[in-house]
């Protein structure tokens, strides 16, 4: 077989393989497959027998490999990647436009200004629906020189790819913003490239936490502000979230609700100017009519009363946003034990919580006995949450507890059918609390005649503890190092 062969017959493989591999993993986004090809391209070349220069191998590899999986999506998967006409994927000059794109992903900048610069298609005509366009793949890249070069001939800045999210006009752009380029979101805006302006993009520069491009791109909304319900209602939820007070000043002006009612899972302004500290954007909020509950406006009449700025709070453990909150009328009358159950078992999953706790209890705004109507079931309550700070070995927060009434009694616990405080903390590998436990006054008791007898019996006590569980956004450690996940993985190039 000679060499011709037998790259046509390992392309042949590869293409195949490409295909296989991405139909089975739908979640793969483009850049991904982009990032496969090269990859395969490289052990190609390597395992390449001719005495040539490596970037000519791989600019061969990668157009033969790129003209062949057009025509098997063709034939294999039809459903999947169907061709239209006005489509360069299905042109004869393909091979042409996907090693474009594929070198673009795999940042050859060089390579690819030197093939714009030489060939006689027209770049600005490359488009795949798999890959995108070039100024796509130069933006996602970060690639800003070749942006420009891009633009300057004619690229469309509203073109992108056809999958997933980004069937949205305006791609590139969003992009951008998503990447945090400043300088691209810029140069894409300029008036003489016509880019179509999407309100999404504000929507991303509001959730990655970007100030600037934010106040940029208000600054360029087509309609009025007060007009546009989305982003009113998503702005004033991020920036309270990130401390954006001079936004979300100018979005309460133009009529973002400071106070609406959380959709089920969702915090509200309040609750995430609270529990991030941001206080003076807090007081901004409270002014302009939001309920210090966090749910609900004092202009349109509160709901019932909710715990979810209490919740906010006692995550982050911050008494100045908590002090913030009971100045504008934060009050404890209508919560009940299951409420504070709910609230305080909060600083067993957050040691920064507890600080919090103890002013509850010394200033006299919360007695353990008295959460609710019955004195009963409040004890049974302060318990529960004793015995969840012994399974994450809050010392201080048992120690706090206590102090302030909570019984160690073990015919208490096995009354209300729980575990004792020292089985807790044995069951869960907290030795040292255990001890401190004795001295507290509590007892040693048979694991084996409590609930967790079937578990200490199989194996699975003694265990670790359980990892702590909190809806979104309130993270215990979030607040510490405010930052978003990147909505995407860099495309590493060879």
């Amino acid at each position: 077989m000679s060499d011709s062969d037998a790259s046509d017959s390992r392309c042949e493989f590869v293409a195949t393989l490409v295909l296989v591999i991405h139909h089975a993993g739908h979640s793969w986004i483009h850049n991904t497959f982009a990032g496969l090809l090269v990859h395969l391209v490289k052990l190609l070349v390597e395992s390449d027998q001719r005495k040539t220069n490596t970037s000519q191998l791989e600019y061969e590899y990668m157009k033969m490999l790129c003209y062949r999986i057009p025509v098997l999506c063709a034939s294999s998967f039809s459903e999947l990647w169907k061709p239209r006409s006005d489509d360069i994927l299905w042109a004869p000059n393909a091979q042409y436009g996907h090693t474009l794109l594929a070198l673009i992903y795999a940042g050859r900048i060089s390579v690819v200004s030197s093939m714009i610069q030489d060939s006689s298609v027209e770049v600005t005509a490359v488009y795949s629906e798999l890959l995108g366009t070039p100024l796509y793949a130069a933006v996602q890249g970060g690639h800003r020189d070749l942006a420009f070069e891009l633009l300057e001939r004619g690229a469309d800045p509203d073109k992108s790819t056809a999958w997933a999210y980004l069937r949205q006009r305006s791609a590139p752009l969003c992009t951008a913003v998503m990447n945090k380029d400043e300088y691209l979101v810029r140069l894409i805006m300029e008036p003489k490239y016509r880019c179509h302006f999407a309100e999404r993009s504000i929507l991303f520069a509001f959730a990655t936490n970007q100030p600037k491009i934010t106040s940029f791109l208000l600054e360029r909304l087509r309609r009025p502000l007060s007009r546009a319900r989305r982003v009113l209602g998503f702005g004033i939820f991020q920036a309270a979230r990130y401390g954006m007070t001079e936004i979300a000043e100018l979005l309460l002006d133009n009529g973002a609700p400071p106070g609406s009612v959380r959709p089920p899972g969702r915090s509200s302004p309040v609750d995430n100017a609270a529990w991030a500290g941001h206080e003076s954007l807090l007081r901004l909020l409270l002014d302009r009519g939001a309920s210090p509950y966090g749910c609900g406006s004092i202009e349109q009449g509160d709901p019932t009363p909710s715990i979810s700025s209490m919740c906010a709070v006692m995550w982050s453990g911050n008494i100045g946003t908590f002090q913030i909150l009971l100045d504008a009328g934060l009050s404890f009358e209508s919560f009940t034990s299951d409420d504070w159950l709910h609230i305080l078992q909060i600083a067993a999953y957050s040691s920064e919580s507890i600080p919090l706790v103890r002013t509850l209890l010394e200033d006299g705004l919360l007695s353990l006995t008295k959460m609710g109507p019955d004195p009963t079931q409040s004890m049974v309550a302060a318990c529960r949450v004793l015995l969840s700070a012994c399974e994450h070995g809050r010392v201080d927060l048992v120690k706090v507890l206590v102090k302030h009434g909570v019984t160690l009694d073990t015919t208490f616990y096995l009354e209300h059918n729980l575990s004792t405080p020292w089985v807790e903390a044995t069951a869960y590998r907290q030795n040292g609390l255990a001890s401190i436990l004795l001295e507290l006054g509590a007892t040693e008791y048979d694991p084996l005649r409590t609930s967790y007898r079937d578990k200490f019996l199989s194996g699975d006590f003694p265990c670790d503890p359980r990892p702590v569980l909190c809806a979104m956004p309130f993270s215990p450690t979030e607040h510490k190092t405010p930052a978003v996940k990147k909505l995407r993985k860099e495309f590493v190039s060879l």
